[in-house]
């Protein structure tokens, strides 16, 4: 199986700050993994270079096209509907609101309780619903790989739980690489974590978690992995 991530010798400074730190790994193509860390270690920053939002480090990464990034705030344009957000990446891409892309659309609305919202406007939104909209933008679009920036924090647990097992049901060839300091999300979603345990980004523990893994396995093994 060929990587849809690839991210080699990668280091960035904020000033004098070193926030990543000669860092490498590799995800491959339809997996999914969790970086777990605490807030501040450099997650986002990460995020924003591989989406080649932020040019300036040093080192060398690849990512598969198309992509996608979900980021901690919705980020929805203030001026166009729940609808007109949502499909926003298609037009920008020219890609046609087919039968199938409607049909899907609506799965997504419904899966988020957003059916009868799909005409209002962002200011008319909770902070979970533009949440909600964010994912289903950047998962109507179809990417290959997606970039989730602790995507579930605006989200009700129930409405969590049926989000990603509706993603887990639909999007089996999808390459996901979700941040997260959340253990709870960890053996819903991932199948492997990277695990840093602090600033700068550099070293981690790598672990793999299977569907019968309890939570409490699952902690045993974030804080009894092996560095590398």
């Amino acid at each position: 199986m060929s990587d849809a991530i690839i991210v080699e010798n990668l280091s960035k400074r904020f000033g004098k700050h070193l926030i990543i730190d000669n860092l490498s790994f590799k995800i491959a193509q339809d997996d999914t993994v969790a970086l777990f860390a605490p807030s501040g270690s450099g997650k986002t920053t990460l995020l924003s270079i591989l989406a080649n939002l932020d040019k300036n480090y040093t080192g060398s990464f690849y990512i598969k096209k198309p992509y996608s990034i979900v980021f901690q705030e919705a980020r929805l344009f203030p001026y166009k509907s729940a609808y007109e957000n949502i499909i926003y990446p298609l037009k920008l891409n020219d890609i046609d609101i087919d039968e199938n892309v409607s049909d899907n659309i609506k799965k997504w609305l419904d899966i988020c309780d957003l059916k009868d919202f799909s005409n209002y406007y962002p200011y008319q939104l909770s902070g979970g619903m533009k949440a909600k909209i964010a994912l289903i933008r950047a998962f109507i679009f179809n990417p290959s790989v997606i970039l989730l920036d602790e995507p579930f924090k605006s989200i009700d647990v129930q409405s969590k739980n049926k989000i990603i097992k509706f993603i887990k049901k639909e999007y089996k060839n999808l390459t996901i690489l979700l941040v997260t300091n959340n253990i709870d999300e960890l053996p819903l979603i991932s199948s492997r974590v990277l695990k840093f345990d602090s600033a700068p980004l550099s070293g981690f523990s790598n672990i793999t978690i299977s569907k019968d893994d309890s939570l409490n396995s699952i902690i045993d093994k974030l804080y009894n992995g092996s560095q590398v």
